[in-house]
């Protein structure tokens, strides 16, 4: 007689890697990259690498705004995400949007990956923070601009927060139908001290190609106006200057231009 012993050894749960938060880029790049604040919301994005793992199941981000002798504390489970869980949002799983936020307060995240075997990472070695600020409003150019030939200049307004003064960064890209850009559509990027009234102004002169800054604070233009294309613009108001993670950022506004 034949006895057949099987082999009821449990799956072997895989453990992902520890995922990788996207470094914040510098306020007056071309196009952000990182934690930020979300363009015309009152929430921040985050954004990560995605996982290679082929089991991988989701990510799971902790948030805390605790902080004791300078450290944050007290991290909490704040979203599971699933993979796939955001996309009849339209959102990629290694994207969310934090719009449970009270501007002025500091948030800190972490994030862990987990695989369909029920493994789970390490935190990611970086844990990234936000603040946000209140927010300016585009005023003009909103619809359309006529230059001439001999003028190619534009006087961009936005309305901003009494407690917004500090800095600005200004930025126009040539629209592309999504509103999702690339470095190569940026045409301008200015960074200014703000007024100490409700209104900002800034005027730039677009005849000519000045990519680089002769000190802190300037603008610079990467790519000639083109008549006949449509543009957008936003501005972002750093009350307390560049890379200290707080901000907001204004709804794009747009116009289309024509030259006579």
């Amino acid at each position: 007689m034949l006895t057949m012993r099987l082999n009821c050894q449990p799956p072997v749960q895989s453990t992902p890697r520890k995922p990788v938060f996207i470094n914040k880029n510098s306020d007056t790049a071309r196009v952000e990259r990182g934690i930020r604040a979300a363009y015309g919301q009152t929430a921040i994005y985050l954004e990560w690498q995605r996982n290679t793992e082929r089991d991988l199941a989701g990510y799971r981000l902790f948030r805390t705004t605790e902080v004791i002798g300078g450290t944050p504390v007290n991290f909490r489970l704040y979203r599971d995400l699933p993979l796939g869980s955001q996309a009849p949002l339209g959102i990629a799983d290694t994207v969310f949007f934090d719009a449970n936020v009270v501007i002025g307060t500091r948030y800190y995240y972490r994030l862990r990956a987990y695989s369909r075997s029920g493994g789970e990472s390490d935190f990611a070695d970086s844990i990234v923070t936000y603040e946000l600020a209140r927010r300016a409003t585009p005023v003009r150019p909103s619809t359309s601009v006529l230059l001439s030939r001999r003028d190619s200049s534009i006087t961009f307004e936005w309305q901003k927060p009494l407690d917004a003064s500090g800095f600005y960064a200004f930025k126009l890209y040539l629209f592309n139908e999504n509103e999702v850009f690339e470095e190569s559509d940026c045409i301008a990027v200015s960074y200014q001290i703000s007024s100490f009234t409700t209104v900002d102004t800034l005027r730039i002169n677009f005849n000519r190609i000045n990519s680089q800054l002769q000190g802190e604070t300037g603008t610079r233009v990467f790519r000639l106006l083109e008549s006949g294309r449509e543009y957008r613009w936003r501005v972002f108001t750093l009350p307390v200057g560049l890379e200290r993670f707080r901000g907001a950022s204004s709804e794009l506004a747009g116009f289309r231009l024509t030259v006579n």
